[in-house]
C-alpha cells in the first residue's frame, strides 16, 4: 500500500505546482495587462520586436488587420522623421551600454489620425552572444503626450515673455527707418516742385527698405518659420547682423562680441541664430558675464577628431556657477534641464539639444569645458567652404524701363492686396509684359479661361479671398498645365505648404525686388516657350 500512497503524494505535488503556475500566469496576464507601459524585447540585429505585451501601434489607432503593422518593424516605420537618426544611433551603440544600465530615450510615434504621440522608453541589455555582443533589449515604453504639452506650452511662454521684450526694440527700429523713409518723400516731393534730381531721396528709401526686409527676414529666421536653407554666409558679419536680436531676446545688453579671423560656412542662419539663442540663454541662466566670440583652424591630415579642411569655431562662454560632471554628459539630451529647479527654474534643455542636432547636420561637431563655480564653455566647430558670397546689386541699378510692351507676352496677375497689385502691375508693365489684374483666385480664373490662348504666365498671391494661390494653381494645372504660375507671399509657411501640396512650383518671397521678380517671370515664360514650341 506504501507505492501508491507515494504516487498520490507526487501526483498532489504536480497538481499543486501547476495551480501555483497558473496563479503566477494570471498575475503576470493581470501585470501586462494592466501595466500603462509597453513592455518589449528588442532584437538588436533584425530590429524586430521578439515579445510585447501588447503592440504599441494599438495604442495609436492601429487594428491587427492593418497594412501597416504586417512588417515586425512597423513601429520604427512610425518614427517621427526628426527622431529616427538618433534612434537610429542609440541602437548601433547597445554595444558600448554596460549590464544594468538603463537608457532612456523620448521619441515621437504618428497616431493613426496624423497627430504625434510623445513616448518615454528606458531599456536595458537582456542577452549577449559569446562575444559579447548585445542580442536583446528589454525595455518599457510609457506615454508621455499630456506631460511634453505642458512642457511645451511652457516653453511657449518663455518665448513669449522674450518676444515681448523683442517688441518694443523692433518697433524702435522700424520707427526709425519709417522716419528716413517719411522724410525722403518729402524731401523728393519738394525737389520735384522745385525740378531738382530726385534720385538721392530715392536712394535712400530703397536703402531702408533693404534694412527693413533684413530685420523681416532676421525675426522670421529667429522664429523658425522659414524653410531650410542653407547658404554661404560670412561667419563673423553673420554675427554682427544678429547682435540686436540676441541681446534683446535674452534680456542681455551687456555680452561681448570679440571677432577672430574666420572663412565662410554653409548653414542655415536661421537654425545658426537659433542655436546662438539657446547656447546663450542656457548662459544667461547660469549668471556671470557672457562672451561670444570666433576664430578659424586648419587641419592638414587625418587621424584627430577633426577631418582634414579648415574649421571655424563659434565660442559661448560664461563666468556662471558652471555644471557637475552628471549634467555635462546630459545637457543635450532632449528636455534634460541644465536649470537649478531649487531656485524656481521652470526651463527645460531642448534647446540644446537642438543646439547638437543643428552642429552634427551641418557636419561639424561641439566641445564643452564646465566645472561647478568657474563657468561654462561652449565651442562649436562647422567647417569652412570656398564658395563665394553672392552680393546683391540694389534693383535701381538694373532696372530699365522697355520702350514698348511685347504683345506675345500677357500676365495675369492675382492680388488682392490694391497697392502690392498696382506696384507689380508697373513693374510687370515696365518690363514689357501685357498685364491684367484680379483681386482673387476667382477672377483670375475668368481672365485665365477667356485669354487661354494669350496667356504666357500667372502671378498670384498665395492668400487671398474666395480661391487661394494654392487653389488657383492646382486648378490650373489640372486644365492648362502649359501656363507657369509664379507664387508669392510674405508668409514662409506658405512655401511649407506648397511643398506638400504642389509637385511643382516657383515662389517668390515678399518683400521681393523689382529685377527679382522680372528675372522670374522672363525666365518662366522663355522655359516655357522651350518646352511647349
Amino acid at each position: 500500500m506504501t507505492e501508491p500512497m507515494s504516487s498520490m503524494s507526487e501526483s498532489d505535488e504536480v497538481a499543486r505546482l501547476r495551480a501555483e503556475l497558473a496563479q503566477k500566469d494570471e498575475q503576470l496576464r493581470l501585470l501586462r495587462d494592466l501595466n500603462p507601459a509597453v513592455v518589449h524585447v528588442f532584437d538588436v540585429d533584425t530590429l524586430a520586436t521578439d515579445y510585447v505585451n501588447r503592440h504599441i501601434a494599438e495604442d495609436l489607432g492601429f487594428g491587427d488587420g492593418d497594412p501597416e503593422l504586417t512588417d515586425p518593424r512597423a513601429t520604427l516605420a512610425l518614427l517621427h522623421p526628426d527622431d529616427i537618426a538618433r534612434i537610429t544611433e542609440r541602437n548601433r551603440r547597445w554595444d558600448e551600454v554596460a549590464n544594468g544600465a538603463v537608457v532612456e530615450t523620448e521619441y515621437r510615434l504618428r497616431h493613426k489620425d496624423g497627430s504625434w504621440r510623445w513616448y518615454i522608453s528606458r531599456s536595458q541589455v537582456l542577452t549577449r552572444d559569446a562575444d559579447g555582443k548585445v542580442k536583446q533589449v528589454v525595455g518599457s515604453a510609457l506615454d508621455i503626450t499630456e506631460r511634453k504639452d505642458i512642457e511645451l506650452g511652457s516653453q511657449r511662454s518663455e518665448k513669449l515673455e522674450s518676444l515681448g521684450r523683442l517688441a518694443g526694440g523692433i518697433a524702435h527700429d522700424f520707427n526709425n527707418l519709417l522716419t528716413v523713409v517719411l522724410g525722403n518723400v518729402a524731401l523728393a516731393k519738394v525737389a520735384l516742385d522745385l525740378h531738382e534730381d530726385v534720385r538721392t531721396h530715392l536712394d535712400d528709401i530703397a536703402k531702408v527698405a533693404e534694412e527693413a526686409a533684413t530685420i523681416s527676414r532676421q525675426l522670421l529666421g529667429f522664429s523658425r518659420m522659414q524653410m531650410a536653407r542653407p547658404e554661404v554666409i560670412d561667419t563673423n558679419q553673420a554675427l554682427r547682423d544678429s547682435e540686436t536680436l540676441l541681446r534683446r531676446l535674452i534680456d542681455r545688453a551687456d555680452i561681448t562680441f570679440v571677432y577672430g579671423e574666420s572663412w565662410p560656412i554653409k548653414v542655415d542662419r536661421g537654425q545658426l541664430n537659433q542655436s546662438l539663442l539657446h547656447l546663450l540663454a542656457n548662459a544667461r541662466d547660469a549668471g556671470g558675464e557672457i562672451t561670444v566670440s570666433t576664430g578659424r583652424f586648419s587641419v592638414d591630415r587625418a587621424g584627430g577628431r577633426f577631418a582634414p579642411g579648415r574649421w571655424v569655431r563659434i565660442r559661448v562662454e560664461d563666468t556662471g556657477q558652471g555644471m557637475s560632471l552628471d549634467v555635462l554628459q546630459r545637457m543635450f539630451d532632449p528636455f534634460f534641464s541644465t536649470k537649478d529647479k531649487s531656485v524656481g527654474a521652470t526651463g527645460q534643455g531642448l534647446g540644446l539639444a537642438l543646439v547638437y542636432g543643428f552642429v552634427r547636420k551641418h557636419h561639424g561637431t561641439i566641445d564643452v569645458d564646465s566645472e561647478p563655480g568657474r563657468g561654462t564653455r561652449v565651442d562649436v566647430y562647422l567647417p569652412a567652404v570656398d564658395e563665394p558670397r553672392i552680393i546683391d546689386v540694389p534693383p535701381q541699378h538694373i532696372v530699365r524701363p522697355h520702350d514698348k510692351v511685347d504683345e506675345r507676352t500677357l500676365v495675369i496677375l492675382a492680388e488682392d492686396e490694391p497697392m502690392v497689385a498696382e506696384l507689380t502691375r508697373r513693374i510687370l508693365t515696365m518690363g514689357g509684359h501685357r498685364v491684367l489684374v484680379a483681386p482673387d483666385g476667382a477672377e483670375a480664373l475668368e481672365l485665365i479661361r477667356q485669354h487661354r490662348d494669350e496667356v504666357s504666365l500667372v502671378v498670384s498671391d498665395i492668400v487671398m479671398p474666395r480661391v487661394s494661390g494654392i487653389d488657383l494653381a492646382a486648378r490650373l494645372h489640372a486644365e492648362s498645365p502649359e501656363i507657369p504660375v509664379l507664387l508669392a507671399s510674405g508668409y514662409p509657411e506658405d512655401e511649407q505648404q506648397l511643398s506638400l501640396s504642389l509637385p511643382r512650383y516657383t515662389f517668390l518671397a515678399k518683400p521681393f525686388r523689382a529685377q527679382e521678380l522680372l528675372d522670374l517671370v522672363s525666365g518662366l515664360i522663355a522655359q516655357s516657350r522651350a518646352e511647349n514650341p
